[in-house]
C-alpha cells in the first residue's frame, strides 16, 4: 500500500497528510502517541520512578510492512542516569510499535535505559488475535506488562522494579 504522504514530505509534519499504517484500520496512523507510565519502582537504583509520567512519542517516518514505529529519545537531563555518580544517558528512549505476526496485530512498548553502568529494558505488550489490523485511536488502551531485563556492572542492585508497572497509551 503506497503512502499517504505528499512527496518531498517528512513524516509526521504539517501540511503533509497522516502517514499510512497497513495495521491502522479505521484510523490514520496518529502522529504521536502519549504513553503514561505508572508503578515504576526504586530498586537499588533510587532514580527509577523518575521512569514514570506521561511521555509524549511521535512518529519516526519508519513505515514498513510489518510493523510501524514512533520513538522518543530521552535527552540528556530528562531523566537522571543511575547510579547518579555514573556518566550520562546512552541510548534511553520509549519505543511503540504495532506489528504485523500474520494472524494477529501485536501493539508493543518498550522502554530503554543505559547508562555506563546500566542496560536496562522494560516491555509491554498487547496482542490482539486473529486480526491484521486494529483501530489505532487508542484511546487510554492498556498495555500489559510483558518483561523486564537488566545488566548492571554493579549487579542487580542498580535496577529497576517494574513488578506493578503500568503503561496506557493513548493517540494524540
Amino acid at each position: 500500500m503506497p503512502s499517504k504522504n505528499k512527496p518531498g514530505c517528512n513524516c509526521c509534519v504539517e501540511p503533509c497528510e497522516e502517514p499510512d499504517c497497513d495495521m491502522c484500520d479505521v484510523n490514520p496512523r496518529p502522529t504521536a502517541i502519549k504513553v503514561v507510565l505508572s508503578g515504576i519502582t526504586n530498586d537499588g537504583c533510587t532514580l527509577c520512578s523518575r521512569l514514570n509520567g506521561t511521555w509524549i512519542v511521535p512518529c519516526t517516518g519508519l513505515i514498513t510492512t510489518p510493523f510501524c514505529k514512533w520513538q522518543r529519545n530521552f535527552l540528556s537531563g530528562e531523566i537522571p542516569s543511575c547510579p547518579s555518580n555514573q556518566g550520562g544517558l546512552g541510548d534511553s528512549n520509549i519505543v511503540v510499535t504495532i506489528t504485523d505476526s500474520g494472524a494477529d496485530v501485536e501493539v508493543s512498548v518498550i522502554i530503554t535505559y543505559v547508562t555506563t553502568v546500566i542496560d536496562l529494558s522494560a516491555g509491554f505488550l498487547k496482542t490482539y488475535t486473529g486480526v491484521n489490523s486494529i483501530d489505532c485511536e487508542f484511546s487510554s488502551v492498556s498495555i500489559p506488562f510483558s518483561f523486564d531485563f537488566c545488566e548492571s556492572s554493579g549487579g542487580l542492585a542498580d535496577c529497576c522494579d517494574f513488578t506493578l508497572a503500568t503503561c496506557v497509551i493513548t493517540a494524540v
